[in-house]
């Protein structure tokens, strides 16, 4: 595409869209002419002169809002091809951008070998990634071992959930978590911890008392999963910016960053069916088929949620942790409920699934059908460029 390109014809400042500015005096052919793409230059003057390739100007258009029909008001096929001819009718000087930016694809700044410093705290971030698992797996082996006294349990418990908890802070540090999907997480893994035994305790007529875990094997299997989840993030967010730097139109971006987004959830998947098979290895228990599913749900979905906050999209992962973890606290009412007179069928919803195939089937069922919604959603966003915009952090 040519850099000095002119329109062809003169077109109605109205046909140039919302997303023109108005046409400077003196600009443009003559007296009764107007260049659209001149006047989107001029709205979005700092984005042009600032960036070093065409897919920046892109990604900054589709985050105003523009998309490929609106690019045909503009005369060009999509986004992309805009981008160019607002990167090639750029002010900016050369020796900002630098020859090799002048590529038809820019090359990849993502692949180039990083420096050995840079590959030293690579293999620190990726050996901390362990500690929420490895923590989380020496507590659970320290309140397996014969304690002195009553109240060592107790100490053991809270200094091994300190240190899991600050592990966590640090491993997902660089994520963007928004406050609401924090607090909805916690709630969910409270549930996953406590949630069954409490469900089981209120279908009997009770508790009587505080319910405890009902299988050690699930913190373990959701500690260890935390490295898989970042692992797979991780690879998701360096293979889509390769993606996009590779493709020309952001249609086609879209459509190859797809089958990568499905394989970093299958991928996950896969690890933490192989993770809770390895938990109960390790403390001799026999698998349950509906605790498997609860804890494959529960991962998923705080899976997906992990990929919307590092792309951008917090407050889109706490409202889905946030329905999660309603629905389930709702679950636990509607049992409770059902004990007033007259109100019995409340706990019918409740009762049914508990009753044919565990507790643990009623967060199974909430968190799947939650994290088929989520990936539905995320589908949409995460293959935007808009939100690849920055590496993956950490």
């Amino acid at each position: 595409m040519n850099g000095q390109q002119k329109p062809q014809a003169p077109e109605p400042a109205a046909a140039t869209g919302a997303l023109a500015a108005p046409e400077r005096p003196g600009a443009g052919a003559g007296a009764g002419s107007v260049d659209p793409v001149r006047g989107l230059m001029e709205r979005h003057r700092g984005l042009c002169e600032r960036a070093v390739d065409p897919l920046e100007i892109a990604v900054g258009l589709e985050a105003d809002g523009l998309t490929d029909r609106s690019a045909a008001r503009f005369r060009h096929r999509d986004v992309f091809s805009l981008a160019e001819e607002l990167y090639a009718r750029s002010p900016a000087p050369e020796s900002e951008r630098g020859p090799e930016s002048r590529h038809e694809h820019p090359p990849d700044r993502t692949r180039t070998a990083p420096g050995a410093g840079r590959r030293t705290r690579g293999r620190w971030r990726a050996a901390g990634l362990l500690l929420p698992g490895a923590l989380c797996t020496a507590t659970v082996l320290a309140l397996s071992l014969p304690q002195p006294g009553s109240s060592a349990p107790g100490v053991v418990a809270a200094l091994g959930v300190t240190a899991v908890l600050l592990s966590l802070v640090y491993v997902l540090r660089g994520a963007a978590l928004s406050v609401l999907a924090v607090s909805a997480a916690t709630v969910l893994l409270c549930y996953a911890l406590y949630g069954d035994a409490l469900l089981r305790a209120a279908l009997a007529g009770g508790p009587d008392a505080f319910p405890e875990i009902a299988s050690r094997c699930v913190p373990l299997t959701l500690a260890w999963s935390v490295a898989a989840a970042l692992g797979f993030a991780r690879w998701f967010a360096l293979r889509a910016r390769w993606r996009l730097a590779e493709s020309e139109s952001l249609s086609a971006f879209a459509a190859s960053v797809r089958p990568l987004l499905a394989l970093a959830v299958l991928g996950f998947a896969a690890a933490v069916g192989l993770l809770w098979q390895l938990t109960h290895g390790l403390l001799g228990h026999r698998p349950a088929g509906a605790e498997w599913s609860a804890v494959t749900a529960l991962g998923l979905l705080l899976f997906v949620a992990l990929l919307l906050c590092a792309h951008g999209f917090g407050r889109v992962a706490g409202r889905v942790l946030a329905t999660a973890a309603a629905l389930e606290l709702l679950a636990l009412t509607l049992v409770f409920a059902a004990r007033l007179p007259g109100l019995e069928p409340l706990g019918t919803p409740v009762e049914l699934p508990a009753t044919a195939y565990g507790e643990a089937a009623v967060p199974a069922l909430i968190c799947l059908v939650v994290a088929t919604g989520a990936l539905i959603r995320a589908g949409r966003l995460l293959t935007g460029a808009c939100a690849h915009r920055r590496a993956w952090p950490g």
